[in-house]
This record gives C-alpha cells, sequence and structure tokens, in this order.
C-alpha cells in the first residue's frame, strides 16, 4: 500500500458490528495546494495564447475523489496558489466525476 494503515477497535453502544474506515492525510492542506499549483502552471500557460486571440478562456479542475476533496478546500488552495500566478483563466471550475 502507497500509504500508512491503522487498525484499531472500539465499542459503539447500540451499534453491534460496525466498521468505519477512516482515510488520514496529515498534510492535507499542502499536498492538495501542490496539486492545485501543478495544475496552474499547466494549464495557464496554453490558456493565456487563446487569451491573446481574444478568447474566453475557462479552467475545469476535475474531482472524483469524496472524501477528501470539496468545493471549500479546492477554492482556498486555489486562491493561495493563483494569487501570485500570471494568465489567470477568465472562469474556473470544480467538476465532480
Amino acid at each position: 500500500m502507497p500509504f500508512d494503515v491503522i487498525l484499531s477497535r472500539n465499542s459503539l453502544p447500540g451499534v453491534p458490528g460496525c466498521l468505519s474506515v477512516v482515510h488520514l492525510v496529515p498534510t492535507l492542506d499542502q499536498s492538495r495546494d501542490a496539486r492545485v499549483k501543478r495544475a496552474c502552471e499547466k494549464k495557464f500557460g496554453k490558456l493565456a495564447a487563446w487569451k491573446a486571440q481574444s478568447a474566453e478562456t475557462v479552467l475545469a479542475l476535475e474531482e472524483n475523489d469524496d472524501q477528501l476533496t470539496n468545493v471549500i478546500g479546492v477554492t482556498e488552495s486555489l486562491l493561495r496558489v493563483e494569487s501570485g500566478m500570471l494568465n489567470k483563466p477568465d472562469e474556473i471550475y470544480l467538476v465532480s466525476s
């Protein structure tokens, strides 16, 4: 497995046979910022070429992890990352697949 796994057992009153799987990421915000920054660095330049020709530019970010990704977290990361970048697109969307 590419990540650490910890198995813990506890008993909840009135809930027999309950199994809960929790995915913990200790540096979630930093790793999300790095992924968003990588996407922006890869796509902003390509979109700038279209913007120079007076096109409306749109960046669609895809997320397929409903446990660790949400629109608020991605928005916060995007705002931190794009603040110092050039060639920002006109619109940015988060698409859930």
